[in-house]
């Protein structure tokens, strides 16, 4: 009644109705109400139903897909996250935790022989240098970088230099085609750690000798090739290992996606593309 007054006071209403029914699947009816006008006075009202079960259906599909991507895309970051943590623990222990170990050795030697004294101390000094340096690596490899003050680009050429390069990796960019004003901070962050997640695949998996790095923005999309000259795998292994899985991961946060090009012996070649 209160609808239908309405109606009558010249509204237009339309709402959606669930009717379910015993042993058959529910029914969705989209109601309109609508007022009858001669001139400026309404005169009555035009009801019309419409069955939009199937829609509704298909909304509830659409919605427990994307549920079911965002469950996928959290068990990703998830792992990547404890990959990241199993990471810094095994940068700790076998590089840190080594070298001050060795130092605290020297320094007990030093005690127990006296004429050696200056010459331990400068190699337990040496070795804390190397601590300190190691420690640097550790924290450019976990710490955000800050992309307000520096480019991508800037950034990207920097962690080549940190983890390639002393690798005896060497590497080179083309970015003539890429314009990073069309990337927000968010996006760059996550290709950082892209670039991130496969460098260190290549220094630990490659053997490569060369890595190229590739950056465009175009027909409004974004692309980012990074690859090797290295031992690659065989074309038919399947590519789904969690360094990946986190890669897609990051990459759905922009309804993005990455590709794999690569064959025993011929290099390996991760091309990620975002839309704009």
């Amino acid at each position: 009644r209160r609808v239908i007054a309405n109606v009558l006071k010249g509204e237009r209403i339309e709402y959606d109705r669930l009717y379910k029914q015993q042993n058959k699947p529910d029914v969705w009816i989209n109601y309109s109400f609508n007022p009858v006008m001669t001139g400026s006075m309404v005169i009555g009202v035009c009801i019309a139903g419409r069955d939009i079960s199937e829609l509704r259906r298909i909304e509830q599909e659409r919605l427990q897909m994307k549920v079911e991507e965002q469950k996928k895309m959290a068990h990703a970051m998830l792992q990547g996250q404890e990959k990241e943590r199993n990471d810094i623990g095994q940068e700790l222990h076998d590089n840190v935790n080594q070298i001050l170990v060795s130092t605290n050795l020297i320094l007990s030697m030093a005690k127990k022989i006296p004429g050696k004294t200056d010459e331990m101390i400068a190699s337990a000094m040496s070795n804390l240098h190397e601590v300190i340096n190691e420690n640097r690596k550790v924290a450019h490899l976990f710490v955000a970088p800050n992309l307000e003050k520096e480019s991508l680009i800037t950034q990207l050429e920097r962690l080549a230099s940190t983890m390639l390069e002393p690798a005896s990796v060497s590497t080179s960019f083309s970015t003539d085609a890429f314009n990073e004003a069309l990337l927000n901070n968010d996006q760059k962050l996550n290709l950082y750690r892209i670039a991130q997640e496969q460098c260190t695949n290549i220094v630990k998996h490659a053997n490569a000798s060369a890595v190229r790095f590739e950056l465009a923005t175009a027909n409004n999309t974004f692309t980012m090739v990074i690859s090797d000259n290295g031992v690659g795998t065989p074309s038919n292994k399947k590519h789904n290992g969690i360094g990946l899985q986190n890669i897609n991961g990051r990459l759905n946060l922009f309804n993005g996606s990455s590709s794999v090009t690569t064959a025993e012996g011929e290099g390996y070649a991760l091309e990620v593309m975002i839309p704009l």
